[in-house]
């Protein structure tokens, strides 16, 4: 499988949101506000960058905010915050979430950031992405974690990124 990594294109507003679409269906990860700009970061306007892994057809997608900006939750200075992680189901285990942690990581760095920080939900669903962000070099960030209602907690992470 020949797989790219590009700048979302506005040919691909369309797969990206349906792509989203099917992982968090249900989910309120996604903001709506989110959805509906993806065509203006498409045309190079907004304040983060969004990544779009690409074979035969869009197989991920990763969100990277700097700091202090909009869609950027947990960040602190000198960070910079991976807000959506989508892998399609079928791409699964093929290293096209690895390969999105690594673009994210050089886009923090194009950033000028000294850390990529995450942050996910608790639970069996999410098992195999925590270990990826672990093999990736992710650490968990405890102290960092975040509460959104009685039944919505989100875990943080963080790794560091070399700007050399």
């Amino acid at each position: 499988m020949e797989l790219r990594i590009e700048a979302l294109q506005p040919e691909l507003v369309g797969p990206v949101r349906r792509l989203l679409d099917l992982i968090y269906a249900d989910d309120r990860v996604v903001r709506p506000d989110f959805l509906s700009e993806l065509p203006e970061v498409a045309a190079g306007a907004g304040d983060h960058e969004v990544l779009v892994a690409v074979a035969a057809e869009t197989l991920g997608v990763v969100a990277v905010a700097p700091h202090a900006t909009r869609y950027a939750e947990i960040t602190q200075p000198g960070e910079s915050e991976v807000r959506i992680l989508a892998v399609a189901p079928e791409a699964r285990g093929h290293g096209v979430g690895r390969r999105l942690v690594k673009a994210a990581t050089t886009a923090a760095q194009a950033h000028g950031a000294r850390h990529l920080v995450l942050s996910t939900r608790p639970g069996p669903d999410r098992a195999a992405a925590r270990r990826l962000y672990a093999s990736c070099g992710f650490i968990r960030q405890a102290h960092r974690d975040l509460t959104r209602g009685p039944e919505r907690r989100l875990l943080a992470y963080a790794k560091a990124v070399t700007t050399t």
